[in-house]
């Protein structure tokens, strides 16, 4: 019986220390590559937690009331989607260190790209270890995995996932529906041939066990056109039925995990 330490877990679209580089005009902004959701950004310098308002490397500065705000601006540079930088009350030294920690937007976090979903460890409850997922529960991950996965984001295995992506931020036709119900087949199908490959020098329980794709739909909810349904139907070797279904909102957010 093979496992899996990695849960499916909502994603928390935080960044943890980003190594960041300062702008060469100034040695004083750091210039944000992406959208940042908000500003709760932290800093470390040279391995330290920075207090907003250090003498040396300082971030921020008090407002009439006396509370710390950061120096956070909208960057002049960016162009759509507007980005922002941050700028230290002094000058940095060329080898400093520096790291951000901060929360991506949905549409641009680079841990889930947009899906809402992430692979994780899990530390159990009581400390002693990380939870595994077997059986029926990683087939259905499995599947989900498969049908999430952003198509050649895996430079290993470029054939693994779909462009299910794409349901998010965009106006889609029938036409382009249709097509992703395809690909969502054809990804099942691949990862029922990597299951049959792994049975070979591994052993996989029935459970886990890809054994038929049953059906697959891609459409519309009835009343709310910008709200995309997916339904997948799978049946494991040991017979028992699996359902998997996702929601995204085509204008960009997601339902997140439903029954996964």
């Amino acid at each position: 019986m093979s496992s899996d330490l990695k849960v499916l877990v909502e994603c928390d679209h935080k960044v943890t220390d980003e190594r960041m580089y300062l702008d060469a005009a100034d040695y004083k902004t750091i210039r944000f590559s992406y959208p940042i959701a908000n500003n709760n950004v932290s800093v470390r310098v040279n391995g330290y937690l920075i207090d907003p308002l250090h003498k040396l490397y300082g971030f921020a500065s008090k407002d009439a009331q006396g509370k710390s705000v950061i120096n956070l601006y909208p960057d002049e540079l960016s162009v759509e989607p507007k980005k922002k930088k941050l700028v230290f009350n002094r000058v940095l030294g060329l080898d400093d260190l520096i790291e951000l920690s901060y929360t991506s937007p949905l549409g641009y976090c680079r841990k889930c790209f947009g899906t809402s979903l992430v692979y994780d460890y899990q530390v159990k409850a009581n400390g002693s270890g990380y939870s595994e997922v077997t059986g029926i529960s990683k087939l259905r991950q499995d599947c989900l995995k498969a049908i999430l996965t952003s198509r050649g984001s895996n430079v290993f295995h470029s054939w693994v996932g779909t462009t299910v992506d794409a349901l998010v931020g965009n106006k889609l036709r029938a036409s382009d529906l249709f097509d992703i119900q395809q690909d969502i087949g054809n990804s099942l199908n691949n990862l029922k041939r990597l299951q049959i490959n792994q049975s070979s020098y591994q052993k996989v329980s029935n459970e886990e066990l890809l054994q038929s794709i049953d059906s697959v739909l891609v459409s519309r909810d009835e009343y709310d056109p910008t709200l995309i349904l997916i339904n997948v139907q799978v049946t494991s070797a040991s017979g028992q039925e699996v359902a998997i279904s996702q929601a995204f909102k085509s204008t960009g957010t997601i339902s997140g995990l439903l029954n996964a």
